[in-house]
């Protein structure tokens, strides 16, 4: 009886967990994902015509969770801050996960409220110098390298952007759109990401 009690907590302990990303593949662009904003919690994209896709969403019962993404805010010690996106993906959603980072100068002010007003419906040109760039360890030997030293340039459209840390609604912490980027001489192409934020940590 007491085996039977201990196998019971282990399974309840370890062996519950959710799986919070939905993947419907695209038809017409082959390994990637659907263009979606619901909050399915991806990103995909062609590197060098490669499909990568982000690592799983996955909560467990013990409150250890995964994040496909992490979004935080950088101080500088100027009139701007710089807010820092980034992916963890592979080739094909498998376990050597690698970053693709996006950084963008904000106002030093910026906060949680203000990222409707200046992301939503917006396309951004990153020109990798002034209003931002993206970066990558794509290329590197290391799975955990994070030495990222070239910057790219690209575009970003958030064709929905919101979050709320006061209020859980999917409607209101959502983040959607499309991306492409040149980080040396990888071609970024074709992203597209959906993200529910409503949960998760945000650095800012």
């Amino acid at each position: 009886m007491k085996t039977i009690l201990v196998f019971l907590i282990t399974i309840s302990l370890f062996g519950c967990e959710k799986n919070n990303t939905i993947f419907f593949e695209d038809a017409e662009k082959n390994g990637l994902g659907i263009f979606s904003n619901k909050g399915n919690n991806l990103f995909s994209c062609y590197v060098n015509n490669t499909a990568w896709l982000t690592r799983s969403r996955i909560r467990s019962s013990t409150g250890f969770s995964t994040y496909e993404i992490d979004i935080r805010k950088q101080k500088t010690n100027t009139t701007k801050d710089t807010l820092i996106f980034t992916w963890k993906l592979s080739v094909n959603g498998t376990d050597q996960y690698k970053a693709l980072m996006l950084h963008i100068a904000v106002d030093s002010g910026f906060t949680y409220k203000d990222f409707k007003t200046v992301f939503n419906n917006k396309r951004i040109f990153i020109d990798s110098t002034l209003n931002g760039y993206f970066k990558t360890n794509i290329n590197s030997s290391l799975v955990n390298d994070n030495v990222l030293r070239t910057k790219g340039n690209g575009f970003i459209f958030f064709q929905t952007a919101g979050i709320n840390i006061l209020n859980s609604r999917l409607d209101e912490n959502i983040i959607a759109g499309l991306l492409s980027a040149k980080i040396g001489t990888n071609e970024i192409t074709d992203g597209r990401f959906d993200h529910d934020l409503s949960g998760l940590p945000i650095g800012f």
